[in-house]
């Protein structure tokens, strides 16, 4: 399976103020599974610039002068000495860099005059731009988009520039189609035409449903979008549910939105920044970073379609040996169970004894407090929980934890910490009476079969 690389968009002023130093979202998000760079328009002149270690991906600012017969930007002229002179003032010389040659979107309802003119403006650009880029850019990877009001006519501009020499075509304007297998069925017969070594990049379409299907294209080298900054700015909580994306509305007077427990609302807490709240611009921004950590998971889910579900032991039990899932009998663990029966394909209990035990594992009775444990420990069961996780589920794996704290912390940063996993926790922070009626609500009254025809 295919790992495309997603670049998430940032604008000109989307930084964060903190102790008089100014803090971009990416400063914020923190570790684990995050993008793997961010796209930046040269339409903007930017107040923040991610550091040198972390890929960026330059676009030319195309849909900023789409209505201009002649492009121009900051009153210049846009075209490909222009655009090497602008990437140049951005990009560190030791830096993951992609720049995009300067280009013009066809649009059906221009003259037959001026869609000629753009494709002309878009061949000349593209031609100038790589020869350019080879001796004042030779640390970047060129990228030049394929345009078309047709696919045939999308095919044939890849063809051609191809055939110049570009290895990194973009592909841009589906996000106006509104229709995702059709957007699809243009990506896949483009890629199908592509050879050698030659890859896409998709522009603005990164929602988790196009990164599950761009994981099945080879071709798919990366794609980008804007979402987190779109809905947080439309006063949009994005909360992960498995690989889909579930909005909250904020509120400008009071939060409605229940606490979220992810790294970066943890962090903007200590901030003073609060994102379920639309009242600021600091909260603003702080949503900006919570929903692209919300979408960055989803987008990771939903490529791996691998969830395990991981429930909780408690402290009221048999009191004679039986498999670890009828051992535990207190009425919230059998209200677990029925969720866990109805909703999941695979689930492991979590054991302050044991670790990570198999359902139908045969446990004796035992006492074991996890709110007793020593620091050390604690510290020597997370270490075991995490060995046994990782050897039971591949790279890029959901972890469901259905439990109170004492059985989640410690064990999400290391799992997540290199990409590797996600961890969610959706019964975090609730009382007992609200876990049982969480559970109630998201149990299904029968468990719909699956037949693999």
């Amino acid at each position: 399976m295919n790992t495309p690389r997603f670049f998430a968009a940032f604008g000109k002023g989307d930084f964060i103020k903190y102790q008089g130093k100014r803090l971009g979202f990416w400063d914020v998000i923190g570790s684990g599974i995050t993008p793997y760079g961010y796209i930046y328009s040269l339409a903007y002149q930017h107040a923040v610039f991610p550091d040198p270690t972390i890929p960026l991906f330059g676009d030319c600012g195309a849909w900023t002068y789409r209505k201009q017969d002649t492009p121009t930007l900051f009153q210049d002229i846009v075209d490909a000495q222009w655009a090497i002179r602008s990437y140049q003032k951005r990009l560190h010389p030791n830096q993951e860099t992609y720049v995009t040659a300067p280009d013009h979107i066809l649009f059906a309802n221009l003259s037959r005059c001026q869609r000629e003119a753009r494709r002309e403006f878009n061949w000349i650009n593209a031609r100038n731009f790589l020869e350019l880029a080879k001796t004042q850019l030779p640390h970047t990877t060129p990228v030049a988009v394929a345009h078309g009001l047709s696919v045939c006519e999308r095919i044939r501009a890849a063809l051609d520039l191809i055939k110049l020499g570009y290895k990194l075509i973009g592909l841009g304007g589906l996000a106006t189609i509104g229709n995702v297998s059709h957007a699809l069925t243009i990506i896949q017969t483009v890629a199908n035409q592509l050879h050698g070594s030659t890859s896409l990049h998709i522009f603005g379409l990164c929602a988790p449903r196009y990164a599950r299907a761009f994981a099945q294209l080879p071709r798919v080298y990366s794609f980008d979008g804007s979402t987190h900054i779109r809905e947080a700015f439309q006063g949009n909580f994005l909360q992960t549910v498995e690989d889909k994306l579930v909005r909250h509305h904020t509120e400008k007077e009071r939060i409605t939105i229940p606490l979220c427990h992810c790294y970066p609302c943890r962090h903007l807490k200590k901030l003073g920044i609060e994102p379920r709240c639309c009242n600021t611009r600091p909260n603003n921004l702080g949503r900006v970073v919570h929903n692209l950590k919300s979408l960055v998971t989803a987008q990771r889910n939903a490529q791996t379609n691998r969830q395990i579900l991981l429930i909780a032991g408690v402290a009221k039990k048999l009191n004679h040996k039986a498999p670890a899932i009828e051992l535990y009998c207190s009425p919230l663990f059998k209200a677990t169970r029925r969720y866990a029966d109805a909703t999941a394909n695979e689930f492991y209990l979590l054991s302050t004894l044991h670790g990570v035990v198999h359902p139908q594992q045969i446990l004796e009775p035992y006492e074991c407090n996890p709110y007793k444990l020593t620091p050390f420990q604690r510290h020597a069961w997370c270490n075991k929980v995490i060995n046994q996780l990782r050897a039971i589920a591949p790279l890029g794996a959901e972890f469901v934890i259905l439990g109170g704290r004492q059985y989640y912390a410690g064990i999400i940063e290391p799992l997540e910490a290199a990409q590797l996993y996600t961890v969610t926790t959706p019964l975090a922070g609730l009382a007992i009476g609200r876990k049982l009626h969480w559970l109630k609500v998201n149990t299904p009254s029968f468990r719909q079969l699956s037949l693999g025809i």
